[in-house]
């Protein structure tokens, strides 16, 4: 069992204040830990009969040419309170080169202020721009408390014993090779602080925070995806428009993260692989440039707004040095939300183009790197009504 099993007393601090004055990094290195899943599923823990410690991990055993090899991520206090939020993310084939072209066991990676650590494989939830292109519109889960990763499986025991269905149905499903980074185990047999390492607030595990050294599972699957080997010559279109035709075609610009493959030219194959993002409630999406933690109480809110068919509302400037967050809720129509640094939207000249969900819904996290004031234009081809918020730390 991991020997540096965290607790959590001291961390539930006032959310309001700035925290974190010094900042430190993870104490063992950080790297990742690549190999065939052998054995899964959350360690014998009953807080009954104080069997696992104050966290239960989920134990993860990878075969890898050096031996067997452990993963170690924690997932709360107890099964009924202050579980972690999460994500899965859908990869594309090319995302994350530098971890998926390494060999088999332990390999350590730059992290934190080393130099390379941003283009050398490491993560970080708040900057890493394939992280940020991948939520695709999905906030944290779990945030408030509806969708638990940890699931009491015999709640009239007397040792209430709990599992994980969600990552346990997913392992089985025919996990071919996982990419788990973390610190590692101070023997370098396996790696824990599978989870943001960042946005701890001030006490005992904030000497710990540090940017570029997050930790997630990558999980590549044996049964693969179908998709276009190539777009139809003149079919390339905004990727966040979900049809094609005029409107995609008006928003088609050099804002755009590249071509939709809509409609498909011939079927290949490519590799299926999701990412898994999890953090501890108490740690904060805003971070200083050392991974310090702030907590945003509000930000600028535009609830019962509206806007004229075919025609862009601005909202801004926004003076954000880092990270944002936009939301849109109750929208009718299916507006489309702008983003620019350093000046107003137009349809050709943006960062970032994302539509709201059929059911009137958007989030969206950008990570500023320009310095300069955040705009927000949104538009729909019919008209439209939202509320808008929009919350970011200076």
């Amino acid at each position: 069992m991991n020997p540096s099993l965290r607790r959590l007393s001291g961390l539930l601090l006032t959310a309001s204040i700035l925290l974190n004055s010094v900042q430190a990094e993870l104490d063992d290195p950080y790297g990742v830990l690549i190999g065939t899943p052998s054995s899964w599923g959350l360690e014998d823990w009953s807080e009954d009969l104080g069997i696992g410690g104050s966290w239960p991990h989920y134990l993860v055993e990878l075969s890898t040419a050096s031996g067997t090899l452990q993963a170690a991520i924690d997932l709360s206090t107890t099964g009924e309170s202050n579980q972690v939020r999460w994500r899965e993310l859908d990869l594309e084939e090319s995302d994350f080169p530098e971890i998926t072209s390494l060999g088999d066991g332990w390999q350590e990676l730059p992290s934190h202020t080393d130099s390379g650590a941003s283009t050398g494989g490491a993560l970080d939830y708040l900057r890493h721009p394939t992280l940020l292109a991948r939520l695709n519109n999905q906030p944290w889960r779990n945030a408030d408390d509806t969708e638990p990763l940890v699931e009491e499986t015999n709640p009239t025991s007397s040792t209430h014993r709990y599992d994980v269905p969600r990552w346990d149905a997913l392992f089985a499903a025919g996990v071919r090779k996982a990419y788990i980074l973390g610190e590692a185990y101070s023997g370098l047999n396996g790696v824990h602080n599978v989870h943001q390492n960042q946005g701890d607030p001030e006490g005992e595990h904030s000497d710990s925070n540090g940017i570029w050294q997050d930790g997630a599972m990558i999980l590549e699957f044996n049964a693969p995806r179908m998709v276009s080997a190539r777009p139809i010559e003149g079919t390339s279109r905004n990727p966040f428009l979900p049809l094609p035709g005029l409107l995609g075609n008006l928003l088609r610009g050099p804002g755009s993260f590249g071509a939709s493959p809509l409609p498909m030219g011939p079927i290949r194959p490519t590799v299926r692989r999701i990412l898994i993002m999890t953090r501890f409630q108490v740690q904060s999406d805003y971070t200083d440039s050392l991974g310090g933690g702030y907590f945003v109480d509000s930000g600028s809110r535009y609830p019962g707004e509206s806007a004229r068919a075919g025609l862009m509302k601005f909202y801004g400037p926004f003076a954000s040095t880092s990270e944002v967050q936009v939301e849109l809720a109750n929208a009718t129509g299916r507006p489309t939300v702008y983003v620019r640094y350093g000046g107003r939207p137009s349809l050709s000249l943006y960062e970032s183009a994302l539509q709201s969900k059929r059911n009137g819904t958007l989030f969206q996290r950008l990570y500023n790197t320009s310095g300069a004031d955040l705009y927000i234009g949104i538009r729909s081809s019919d008209p439209t009504t939202y509320d808008l918020s929009v919350n970011f730390h200076p």
